[in-house]
């Protein structure tokens, strides 16, 4: 952005400031700049929904904030875009440029809800996660522990994803024991998770949180890994299952994410089946004993063919919550 167009733009909210109106001003006062972009509004950005042309950024703030969460103004050119869910093929930057990339005051995590309603209690709240995979999305979160200091974040799980270690074993292949041998002695669980803690911040899934999980029967397992200690023998097994389903949260696992072998994987096995949107995904892994942990952290994404993503972006100028 060269001297003359900075300049400009500085009178303009100078000149805006001191004309509008007190609706209008406050009407911009409910967007928050987020950065910049170098890029051309025109062909760059991917789910800008609507554009206004020659108007001042008040005007665009006046046009876009009953209908959008985000809205990118071109200075230089005086176009104004605005998009409920900002997918940028480009990244963000705070180095100045001909367009201001401007999102509304909106909560970001649990605590942002707390601050503005201390008497908020624990339920679904719509959540704008500042997390580069989610883009600004609004995000279904179920907030926890509301009452203390230090609420968490959860996604609820609307079908329930399930682990098993199997308590069978197999020596020679031919015949199954319902009991584990050596080190597989007491390791066997079977259990349900219905929600998910995550670090709101990047989106990733605290695989190790077993708040909301129910135990049907022996130990509990971090999310998204799978074991068994059924045989030693390489043409048999695996029977260590783990069952990854998102749909209904309107968000899905990272479409990268690999899975490797771990622990004391003896004649070690892993196989994992993605269904075609990638919002399930199929685990049967195992050893003796072993099984399969996912190549680097659970990061979700926004799932844009889901029909919760549509409903979260349909009520993200509502407010909506739920509280349990």
């Amino acid at each position: 952005m060269d001297l003359w167009t900075i300049l400009h733009l500085m009178i303009t909210i100078a000149i805006s400031y001191i004309s509008c109106s007190e609706q209008h001003c406050g009407v911009f006062l409910l967007f928050r700049r987020r950065g910049y972009a170098s890029a051309d509004t025109e062909s760059t950005y991917e789910s800008l929904v609507d554009r206004f042309h020659n108007v001042s950024m008040l005007e665009c703030a006046n046009r876009v904030y009953t209908r959008y969460n985000w809205f990118i103004y071109g200075a230089k050119n005086r176009t104004c875009t605005g998009s409920k869910c900002l997918f940028l093929p480009v990244t963000l930057s705070e180095t100045p440029s001909d367009y201001i990339i401007y999102h509304r005051d909106q909560p970001h995590m649990c605590e942002d809800i707390q601050t503005r309603d201390p008497t908020a209690g624990d339920g679904e709240y719509v959540l704008y996660p500042t997390a580069a995979s989610m883009h600004g999305c609004p995000t279904k979160i179920y907030c926890s522990n509301m009452a203390s200091g230090s609420p968490l974040e959860f996604v609820t799980l609307p079908t329930l994803n399930e682990g098993n270690y199997p308590k069978l074993y197999t020596k020679n292949c031919s015949e199954e024991i319902p009991k584990l041998s050596g080190y597989g002695v007491g390791s066997e669980g079977n259990y349900l998770y219905s929600k998910i803690r995550i670090h709101v911040k990047n989106m990733t899934v605290k695989a190790d949180d077993f708040t909301f999980v129910n135990v049907v029967m022996g130990n509990t397992y971090p999310y998204g890994t799978a074991s068994d200690c059924y045989t030693y023998q390489a043409t048999c097994g695996p029977k260590g299952t783990f069952h990854i389903n998102t749909l209904g949260t309107g968000m899905l696992v990272d479409k990268q994410l690999n899975w490797i072998l771990h622990g004391s994987s003896h004649k070690g096995k892993l196989r994992v089946a993605r269904s075609p949107g990638g919002e399930k995904i199929e685990l049967l892994c195992g050893g003796f004993c072993g099984g399969c942990v996912p190549d680097g952290p659970i990061v979700l994404y926004p799932n844009t063919e889901d029909a919760a993503f549509l409903g979260n972006i349909g009520s993200s100028l509502t407010g909506e919550k739920s509280i349990e």
